[in-house]
């Protein structure tokens, strides 16, 4: 994929960017690429409250501050993205998955519909489901640590 206009985080990102547990190198990424918009999508907040993720002691305090630290790039799960994810492959459903929607396929929908990178620590979720993803903690992906490297270059 060319042309990609930011960056989709998911919810492992997310989670490694808490307060003072940040991940350092997840941090130092994202620093990298201060220059390009950075999003999360309405479905990953769910997660966040359904997990109760973030600072145990106040996980409604960090849902406010996601809520309004990314206000104009928080992404919905609409009406495109749910056609995008249901025409997904043969083979990427799961015997008795009938009728669920599952993160990774949800999120690389909204990632190819808006033409953005996906930000994960396990590139691995979104395995044929024709995105570009960074890791940004594979030493190996060039990518992940060089912000100027090829925008065609693919972690998956």
């Amino acid at each position: 994929m060319s042309g990609c206009s930011g960056l989709l985080l998911d919810l492992g990102i997310l989670t490694r960017l808490r307060g003072s547990h940040q991940d350092p190198e997840v941090a130092r990424f994202l620093q990298l690429r201060r220059h390009q918009r950075i999003f999360i999508s309405a479905l990953t907040l769910c997660e966040l409250a359904d997990a109760g993720s973030g600072d145990a002691a106040n996980p409604e305090a960090w849902l406010r501050e996601l809520t309004e630290r990314f206000a104009a790039n928080i992404l919905p799960v609409d009406h495109g993205t749910a056609l995008a994810c249901r025409s997904r492959g043969p083979g990427e459903s799961v015997p008795g998955d009938a009728g669920k929607l599952r993160s990774p396929a949800v999120l690389a929908a909204t990632a190819r519909q808006h033409r953005l990178t996906v930000v994960s620590s396990v590139p691995l979720h979104y395995a044929g489901l024709d995105v570009r993803v960074l890791d940004p903690l594979a030493a190996s992906d060039p990518a992940a640590s060089d912000p100027a490297a090829s925008p065609s270059a693919d972690a998956t």
